[in-house]
């Protein structure tokens, strides 16, 4: 698949940065020369041991990392030297994403948190609200809109990142480890509620090394073999 028709595609990006070594000691991050093209409508599951890139991975595909060298297309378009405004406002529009660490507003509700991305398109509060609540109420965490991210176990913070992230109905949901912190249950109900997004065409790309995660997928890249 070409660049142009492929939803996100790397060609052969490197990055490198400084990170802890073993012991806490002064390291080295690098990333080998990668290609990686993501299929409009497919499942792509990124495992692979820990410090081998799969976040590093992540950011390049969102745009939210810029290589070292080597290209990077986002929808058909070459966006390696866009803007990072242009950038944002791109993946706002079509790229949901679940982070690891979830990054909430803590002065906000959990209604608030979940619709924020939809306050720079105009909708109004009322709507805001209720489309927050209806996608909280398919996580089973309709009892919790009003409250505070910082008042929820980590299960439930992790199902209100992942209704954030999909809020808008975006084109491409790019989840880092999205079962990690939830019950086999929950994670059951996490995957099937993906597995009906993608069936819609929304496209999954997800690290984990949940194997519930790893068995739909269409495509698996595996960070522990030699990149292309």
């Amino acid at each position: 698949m070409s660049a142009r028709d492929a939803l996100l595609h790397l060609d052969q990006v490197t990055r490198s940065y400084a990170a802890p070594g073993p012991g806490g000691r002064a390291g080295r991050f690098e990333l080998a020369p990668t290609t990686l093209s993501i299929e409009p409508g497919s499942w792509t599951t990124i495992s692979g041991r820990s410090g081998t890139g799969k976040t590093t991975l992540l950011n390049l595909l969102a745009g939210l990392d810029r290589p070292d060298s080597g290209r990077v297309w986002m929808f058909g378009r070459d966006v390696t030297d866009v803007p990072s405004g242009a950038l944002s406002e791109l993946r706002r529009r079509r790229v949901g994403i679940v982070y690891q660490d979830f990054i909430f507003l803590e002065h906000l509700s959990v209604w608030q948190n979940v619709s924020c991305r939809l306050v720079p398109t105009g909708v109004s509060a009322g709507e805001r609200r209720e489309r927050a609540e209806e996608l909280l109420d398919t996580f089973g965490l309709a009892h919790a809109a009003m409250r505070r991210p910082r008042e929820l176990s980590g299960g439930e913070q992790q199902r209100v990142a992942l209704a954030r992230a999909l809020i808008d109905e975006p084109d491409v949901l790019l989840a880092d480890e999205p079962t990690s912190s939830v019950d086999a249950r929950t994670g059951a109900s996490v995957v099937s509620f993906l597995e009906s997004l993608r069936k819609k065409g929304t496209t999954i790309v997800v690290i984990s090394h949940d194997p519930a995660l790893m068995d739909p997928a269409s495509h698996r890249v595996d960070m522990d073999e030699p990149r292309p």
